[in-house]
């Protein structure tokens, strides 16, 4: 931000804010839609004569410390609190994220297409997915896992003490948990590439995939994320679903959003005790006092246990471990249940997951700000929009709007006319089968099932093979890009060769391979779907 460049490229936004009369639209003023805050106060400069300005906030304590951005375009921020003043903010989950690098797993590992996750309660899904847990409970050899780097996360406001504490009130009640990081870190247990000798890829990242790997033998994982924060979750809760293990949670107020909640075990702090604890890290310069020593970590947890009596609140959650470690039973029912809400009816299409959004979102940030990127796609963009702009919509961007059948296929006609790869787009009678087949089940919901906003998204699957140009998606397979059909069906993407090249990376996701022999580790045949027979 201090160089010339820089400063030049805003002080030319600057004096062009004067004369600008781009605004935006008053249905998005102040609110979340396509994961765009739409902050009131931004004056919209076009970006047709300079260059469109891009502001990391990454980590959430950065949101609070630095919310006015009348200096660039928008920011991409990890959490939903603190969305920037005098610019746009755009949301991402950074769990999610993290798919665009995982090698060991893919989005798809949480879809209900595998033996382990079913979406169904009842009927002989369920009992395939109970009898799948029950196998994969055979070979768990551990009761819980913890892995943080440290216990004392300077930055964070007293949160990542949480788990600290959780980890300690569960070891002292139930059973002794494993630290395989820097943060209670149990002798002779640990995990990195070195815990599995030369059997694991070197390209498996130890955040995500090695993570995942370790906690394969644990029942139970503690996966508290930094902060409380609406929209914030790293990538802990999802290691432990791609084990699989059964997450131990305390994060996001939102997480069920992203994630079927009667799949984890759900902790809670009260509100007025997590504003109780903000306030005495900002008003007793918590974050000065430790860089300098005079902070450390026994007072971070006397305050928690003592002042605050968190033990009181995560009671009930240590309650249920005990219980769940207890009984079999209950175990199997919590690890075969569903990753995703069941709103994203077994399908990551249009939802949180699905980089079309991502997409979708950054389209209409261009066009407000009156992008020469998108001229060439005015027979696209101008009709997605004009259309977008004329929906009625209600609380956090959810649209009331529902389309006709014949709509949508004017719609897609009108897109081929000018494309020239439109054979690749399912023909009028395959598209009108698979609409009226969604209309019978979903009463044609097609909108965005979002909270931060559900816009009109007919033309996803043209979104996603435009994407591939704009180089706005990341985490979605090349060959889905470029295939639209599989985009309409909702189908699973396939592994890129890199991927491929190693068949180790096959083990931990359900396809009917058999789990790799690792140190001190029992060997166990992992079901595929053959096993419990073509219903599934």
């Amino acid at each position: 931000q201090h160089t010339p460049m820089y400063k030049s490229i805003t002080n030319l936004k600057i004096k062009m804010k004067a004369s600008s009369k781009l605004t935006i639209p008053e249905h998005r003023k102040n609110r979340w839609w396509n994961g765009i805050f739409w902050d009131n106060h931004t004056q919209l400069v076009s970006v047709r004569n300079r260059p469109l300005l891009i502001y990391w906030h990454g980590e959430v304590f950065w949101g609070a410390m630095y919310q006015r951005c009348p200096h660039c375009d928008f920011v991409m921020y990890r959490a939903k609190t603190h969305p920037g003043k005098e610019c746009l903010t755009m949301h991402f989950v950074n769990g999610i994220a993290h798919f665009s690098t995982r090698r060991r797993n893919d989005v798809t590992d949480l879809l209900a297409s595998m033996p382990l996750r079913t979406a169904a309660s009842f009927g002989p899904e369920k009992v395939a997915a109970v009898a799948a847990a029950r196998t994969e409970l055979e070979g768990k050899r551990e009761f819980c896992g913890f892995m943080s780097n440290s216990c004392f996360k300077v930055m964070y406001e007293g949160d990542a003490f949480i788990r600290t504490l959780f980890f300690d009130m569960l070891s002292t009640q139930h059973k002794p948990c494993h630290g395989l990081g820097g943060c209670r870190r149990t002798p002779g247990k640990s995990c990195d590439h070195s815990t599995f000798g030369t059997e694991l890829p070197k390209d498996w990242d130890i955040n995500t995939d090695v993570a995942a790997e370790c906690y394969r033998d644990y029942k139970f994982v503690i996966t508290m994320d930094n902060q409380r924060e609406m929209g914030y979750m790293t990538e802990k809760v999802f290691n432990a679903l791609l084990a699989p293990s059964v997450p131990i949670y305390f994060g996001a107020p939102d997480v069920h959003q992203y994630l079927n909640t009667q799949a984890l075990v759900l902790c809670n702090i009260s509100d007025a005790k997590i504003a109780k604890m903000r306030k005495y890290w900002v008003d007793n310069n918590i974050r000065g006092k430790a860089k300098k020593g005079l902070f450390t970590e026994a007072d971070g947890m006397r305050y928690l246990i003592e002042e605050l009596r968190l033990g009181e609140d995560l009671q009930p959650c240590i309650d249920q471990v005990i219980q769940l470690d207890q009984s079999d039973d209950m175990y199997t029912d919590m690890l075969s249940r569903h990753a995703l809400p069941s709103s994203y009816n077994n399908s990551i299409y249009n939802t949180h997951y699905d980089g079309g959004v991502i997409t979708q979102g950054f389209l209409d940030v261009l066009k407000a700000l009156d992008s020469s990127v998108l001229d060439g796609q005015s027979s696209m963009t101008s009709h997605l929009h004009s259309q977008n702009d004329n929906l009625v919509s209600k609380g956090d961007g959810m649209s009331e709007e529902t389309l006709s059948v014949n709509s949508q296929l004017q719609e897609r006609n009108s897109y081929k006319e000018t494309n020239s790869n439109s054979e690749a787009f399912l023909s009028d009678e395959e598209l009108k089968k698979v609409l009226q087949e969604n209309a019978e089940e979903e009463k044609l919901d097609i909108l965005l099932n979002l909270d931060q906003g559900s816009e009109q998204q007919v033309l996803s699957s043209q979104l996603h093979t435009n994407a591939n140009e704009m180089s706005i998606v990341s985490g979605i397979d090349e060959k889905l890009l470029n295939t639209p059909k599989a985009s309409v069906y909702g189908q699973k993407t396939t592994r890129t060769e890199s991927q491929k090249k190693h068949p180790i990376q096959k083990f931990g996701s359900y396809r009917g391979k058999m789990s790799v022999s690792m140190t001190n580790r029992k060997k166990s045949v992992r079901p595929s779907n053959s096993d419990f027979g073509e219903e599934v």
